[in-house]
């Protein structure tokens, strides 16, 4: 019994992914070809141009392709003052184009997790 107890105790230990404290971005205004380093912290809502970048986990090492990965939720503020949503899911530093934001002024990319 103690034996199973501690197997399943490691188990936990090893399955529960570590999250960071934050996430860097790197924003492109396609008009203006502009670009600037975005960090927020988790659970930071951030204003980039009209879009509203949700962090809400970011996990280093999500695997060796894919580097880090973060969960985002992205909004777009219109002019009627409504919230369209513009993004919501996994970006990954190392794979861009694999989850790649879809907006036609703005080109967001993940950089790297941070603590």
């Amino acid at each position: 019994m103690r034996i199973a107890a501690l197997g399943f105790a490691l188990f936990a230990v090893v399955s529960t992914p570590a999250f960071s404290a934050g996430a860097v971005f790197m924003g492109l205004n396609k008009i203006t070809a502009r670009n600037a380093e975005i960090d927020i912290t988790q659970d930071e809502i951030v204003e980039y141009g009209s879009l509203n970048i949700h962090l809400i986990h970011c996990q280093p090492n999500v695997s060796e392709q894919q580097g880090d990965g973060a969960l985002v939720e992205i909004t777009e503020a219109k002019a009627d003052r409504r919230m369209n949503d513009v993004f919501r899911g996994w970006l990954f530093a190392g794979a861009p184009s694999l989850n790649a934001v879809q907006h036609p002024f703005y080109d967001l990319q993940l950089t790297r997790c941070q603590d």
